[in-house]
C-alpha cells in the first residue's frame, strides 16, 4: 500500500483543503489578499497531492515493467 491509499493521509489533505475553503468562504468581502492566500494554499495542496500520486504511479509501473519480461 502506497501513501496515497491511506486513509489518514487522505483525511489530513481534505482537513486542510475544508480549512482553507473556510478561510476563503469566511473572509471579508474586500479581504482579497486572504482569499487569494487560501486559493493559493489549496493549489499547493493540491500539487502536493498531485505529486505523490505521481510518484506512486512511476513506482508502480516500474514494478510491473520488470514483471513483463
Amino acid at each position: 500500500m502506497n501513501m496515497t491509499q491511506d486513509e489518514h493521509w487522505n483525511a489530513v489533505l481534505d482537513e486542510l483543503r475544508k480549512a482553507q475553503y473556510s478561510r476563503f468562504a469566511d473572509s471579508d468581502p474586500l479581504d482579497i489578499d486572504a482569499r487569494e492566500d487560501a486559493y493559493r494554499r489549496i493549489r499547493c495542496i493540491d500539487d502536493i497531492q498531485a505529486h505523490i500520486e505521481s510518484l506512486a504511479m512511476s513506482a508502480t509501473i516500474k514494478e510491473k515493467r520488470w514483471k513483463i519480461l
